[in-house]
């Protein structure tokens, strides 16, 4: 009697890809996760880590040993990828917008003081004796929205006092830039520029008409990396400093944590210069009636420059390695999984000792 009918038929050597909407659903969610954990890099990670799980499920459903040398492998550009975004540190950008930002919120504040006391705030508040006392950055609480911190700060102490030390790590985020590698209260990262011929001079007192240069052409504050500032201390970047280039991480002058630092002009403008800007050009554009006439908007014509390219390399780098990933992905995610010799060989084996075992207990 033949036994053909109870003889397992033989299997091929390809096994399709198949999915259900359950797979769609996940396929779906996975996208959306990976968007919102890497943002844009999803384009390039999404497709392959998705290839990845799926080769994953494979090698666990058919138990094949052998795919553990591919998988790891997989994981090679995955690793390389991730230690590229450590060390890019894609977070500058979002960085210097959140500098921006702190500057235009300290810009409002100052523009608020000027139409309440028709007049610039005074950097330095002195007590009778002409002891440093007071900052502009307390009087400038309550116009940036911050009553209940102000009203906390005892005037009739120093900054430095037992009362008003107890509000030193209470300094409001504005003051703060996330970009400075010893960032953290109390140290402020913004000083007003001060001295002779500014907006800031000694005892105050600067009218908006006062301004002979134009609001457009003073810069009345500055971007300061490791500032070393108390943000409650009547401490600030001297137009002195501004007149000699850096020549240490100690010494205060005009500088930024990410590429360009900020600077914020007397018409509520927020620029981000270059930082080879020459002394004599900050100086001329740090007074109020030196009569320069500087182009502001050639300051920041590198940086603008440097974000333009910048978008343009991720948008082809992202397009490209997106294209890439389709077809490496679709090559290897979706191409039919050959069995491993073994597997047949182990195949055949059982299939033979199954239709001799059948044969003796039908003879």
């Amino acid at each position: 009697m033949s036994n053909q009918n109870n003889t397992p038929s033989d299997q091929s050597w390809k096994t399709p890809f198949q999915f259900d909407l359950r797979d769609v659903f996940l396929a779906f969610a996975f996208v959306a996760v990976t968007f919102g954990t890497f943002g844009t890099p999803a384009i390039v990670i999404g497709p392959y880590l998705q290839a990845f799980i799926w080769r994953v499920r494979v090698a666990w459903s058919t138990q094949r040993p052998a795919m553990i040398l591919e998988l790891l492998l997989w994981m090679v550009p995955v690793a390389g990828w991730l230690v590229f975004l450590v060390v890019a540190d894609p977070s500058e950008p979002l960085y210097e917008l959140i500098c921006r930002d702190n500057v235009k919120q300290i810009s409002r504040g100052i523009q608020r003081y000027i139409e309440s006391h028709e007049e610039f705030p005074t950097a330095c508040t002195t007590g009778e004796k002409g002891q440093p006392m007071h900052s502009w950055r307390v009087d400038l609480l309550p116009y940036m929205g911050d009553n209940s911190l102000w009203s906390r700060y005892d005037y009739g102490e120093p900054w430095s006092g037992p009362n008003n030390s107890k509000l030193s790590y209470s300094m409001p985020g504005e003051y703060l830039c996330l970009s400075d590698p010893n960032r953290g209260p109390p140290i402020a990262n913004y000083a007003a520029v001060v001295g002779p011929g500014t907006a800031w001079p000694a005892g105050g007192g600067v009218r908006f008409e006062d301004l002979r240069d134009g609001a457009s052409q003073t810069i009345i504050l500055a971007e300061v990396s490791s500032s070393g500032i108390h943000w409650m201390e009547p401490r600030d970047l001297a137009i002195s400093d501004l007149a000699r280039k850096r020549q240490s991480a100690s010494q205060l002058h005009v500088s930024s944590g990410h590429s360009q630092p900020c600077v914020l002009f007397a018409d509520g403008s927020v620029r981000n210069i270059a930082r080879d800007v020459s002394p004599e050009v900050l100086v001329g554009l740090a007074t109020i009636d030196g009569g320069e006439q500087i182009d502001a908007e050639e300051l920041e014509a590198t940086w603008r420059e440097k974000a333009k390219l910048r978008q343009e390399a991720a948008d082809i780098t992202a397009f490209s390695s997106f294209v890439l990933m389709l077809i490496v992905g679709g090559i290897l995610a979706f191409r039919p999984l050959r069995k491993w010799p073994h597997e047949d060989a182990g195949d055949l084996r059982e299939n033979h000792e199954g239709h001799r075992g059948r044969e003796e207990s039908s003879g």
